[in-house]
């Protein structure tokens, strides 16, 4: 059923008897059909359970002396909630941006915060941002599980194909490599995405043939686009399980070896939660690779456990900052900081730095004013098939021309 305003059912959780009144009176005006008014997060939970409105938006104020906000969340995520929540707190804007991502990491929708007073204008987007998020909303729906048999004659029967993603050079404005991207082509379900089948191939023994079909194919076309004209590096994403043994290291050099490509021209995506499992021999593996000048990038640095480490001990080339440090930084001073911080690291070490996640004009100006070396993102291409990799050039020398008349 579309919702309309009058279809609403808003939950009010604030301990200030003058705040509820005043937020009452304003979703009354907005035209929110039911208003639920509790002074405690206990109260809440008790109304959401007894009157079953999983659906509702709930204005939750944070700072409560018998349940405070953080507390009333942890509760939350244990109900059958799937509505919407809107945060308000008269505490530092810091303090709100952190609990906001602390409700988005327990799966809940967050349409933003209001400070104390709270605007009416505020309010109004806020409700209007619920009501356009539920009537876009889809049923969720249900995870198909495959078996490994059906994986392996994907793999074998050419159900497996690459997307690629543009990195560009910061400096020069130049698409000089691309990511190899994953994907399965299933005959009945159409495209798939990795995270739904590359940890079953972990789990069953398939990601070595995995890996070689993705290496070889970026490979290939890696080839054809050098008989084009434009020589690119590639990008392959590599698996804990890829790095089990030190026969990895023969298993990449006979493949650039069979193409006949230099392996400077090749990076290899580690991400740090990789690089935690069996870790000298996991350093043993990255290291031969280097010897044999195969390229390392640190991938989704950030968001491991053990970065520095890591960085010590490891010979990378690459430095890939997690989009999520990366996509708003311009507009989020804490995002900010870690971004120039993390391109400083890298340029300390001597490492090219990449930004990853580039979704805008105002990501990729902050990223040039801040002297990132490479940039990937929507802004510069979505994932694209081999055959469209020139097209892409052309098109974004002369995206990239315009931004420089315009700047």
């Amino acid at each position: 059923m579309k919702h309309s305003v009058e279809n609403v059912t808003a939950i009010l959780v604030d301990d200030d008897e003058f705040q509820r009144k005043i937020l009452n009176h304003q979703l009354t005006e907005k035209g929110i059909g039911s208003i639920v008014a509790c002074t405690n997060g206990l109260e809440a939970i008790d109304q959401l359970n007894i009157r079953r409105i999983y659906d509702a938006l709930i204005l939750l104020d944070l700072n409560m002396p018998i349940m405070d906000g953080v507390a009333f969340l942890n509760l939350l995520q244990k109900t059958e909630f799937t509505g919407a929540i809107i945060l308000i707190s008269g505490e530092d804007l810091r303090i709100l941006e952190s609990t906001v991502k602390l409700a988005a990491s327990y799966g809940f929708t967050v349409l933003g915060h209001l400070q104390k007073p709270v605007v009416r204008e505020r309010l109004d987007y806020l409700v209007n941002k619920f009501l356009s998020h539920t009537n876009e909303k889809k049923k969720p729906g249900i995870k198909k599980e495959y078996a490994a048999e059906r994986l392996r004659l994907a793999i074998k029967d050419g159900e497996i194909f690459n997307e690629y993603q543009p990195k560009v050079d910061m400096q020069t404005g130049q698409i000089i490599g691309a990511e190899a991207l994953v994907r399965w082509l299933h005959p009945e379900d159409g495209v798939i995405n990795p995270v739904d089948f590359i940890p079953l191939a972990e789990e069953n023994a398939l990601i070595d043939d995995l890996f070689v079909l993705v290496l070889r194919t970026a490979l290939q076309d890696q080839i054809g686009w050098g008989k084009e004209g434009y020589e690119l590096s590639v990008s392959v994403n590599v698996s804990v399980e890829n790095l089990s043994s030190i026969e990895f290291v023969n298993l990449v050099k006979n493949e650039l070896l069979n193409a006949g490509v230099e392996p400077q021209k090749l990076v290899l995506e580690i991400t740090e939660s990789t690089l935690v499992k069996e870790y000298s021999l996991v350093l043993g593996i990255l290291t031969s690779l280097r010897l044999h000048k195969i390229a390392i990038s640190i991938d989704d640095f950030g968001t491991g456990h053990s970065s520095m480490a890591q960085l010590r001990d490891i010979p990378f080339n690459e430095l890939k900052l997690d989009r999520s440090f990366v996509h708003d930084a311009c507009k989020d001073k804490t995002l900010g900081s870690i971004f120039n911080a993390s391109l400083q690291l890298a340029n300390n070490l001597n490492i090219k730095a990449v930004a990853e996640g580039i979704e805008n004009i105002a990501d990729w100006n902050f990223s040039a004013v801040s002297h990132c070396d490479i940039a990937q993102g929507s802004f510069i291409s979505s994932p694209i098939p081999a055959s469209q990799m020139i097209d892409c050039i052309n098109e974004w020398s002369r995206k990239h021309a315009s931004l420089q008349d315009d700047g």
